[in-house]
């Protein structure tokens, strides 16, 4: 028996792969688009001195 918050969730997953749709890769990054700096640093980056 699903509860109605299991089914809220499965609703949710359903809608968002419903609106998905592909989309064609960037070959190079637009000049209007700003390039984010350090996206990933572990911890031992991060405090690092």
């Amino acid at each position: 028996m699903l509860t109605q918050r299991t089914e809220r969730y499965q609703q949710l997953s359903s809608d968002c792969h419903e609106s998905l749709k592909a989309v064609e890769s960037l070959r190079e990054v637009p000049e209007n688009m700003k390039v984010q700096d350090e996206v990933y640093k572990t911890l031992r980056e991060t405090f690092k001195k």
